[in-house]
């Protein structure tokens, strides 16, 4: 995985840049040798992170992440956006509804359900709980 992380402050990149690869490690992404991960340190007023995938090769993303969050919040952001670069990496879901469906691995999933109970978005918000506090009682920062 190439990573590169921009904005914010200094020590607000050093916690994204370790945050990143404790992440992409636990989730195995780290080996992914052509994946390309940019990160950035920005003001978002509607939501405290993105996700998106830059190409049709599933191989280039940009996350975003609200640089005014704090320090704990950033890091479960961080969590949270890297769970979806592994989602769309490993191809488990199509968040784009084909014929009124999305897919989530094998199965479609009804375009008719929240936004928060999208089977992705589930996992991510479980796994941002479950891995912030291992990399916090880690005390990597």
């Amino acid at each position: 995985m190439i990573l590169r992380v921009t904005g914010g402050t200094k020590y607000q990149k050093e916690v994204a840049e370790k945050a990143i690869y404790w992440t992409a490690k636990k989730l195995g992404i780290d080996r992914m040798r052509t994946l390309y991960v940019q990160a950035v340190l920005t003001k978002i007023k509607d939501a405290d992170g993105y996700c998106s995938m830059e190409d049709d090769k599933k191989r280039t993303f940009t996350i975003e992440i609200d640089k005014t969050l704090k320090l704990r919040q950033l890091i479960r952001t961080i969590v949270h956006e890297l769970v979806h670069v592994k989602q769309f990496a490993r191809n488990e879901m199509v968040d784009r509804p084909i014929n009124g469906r999305y897919r989530w691995k094998s199965k479609t999933v009804p375009q008719n359900i929240s936004y928060e109970e999208m089977p992705w978005e589930r996992e991510a918000s479980r796994l941002q709980e479950k891995l912030t506090d291992e990399f916090w009682r880690e005390e990597l920062i």
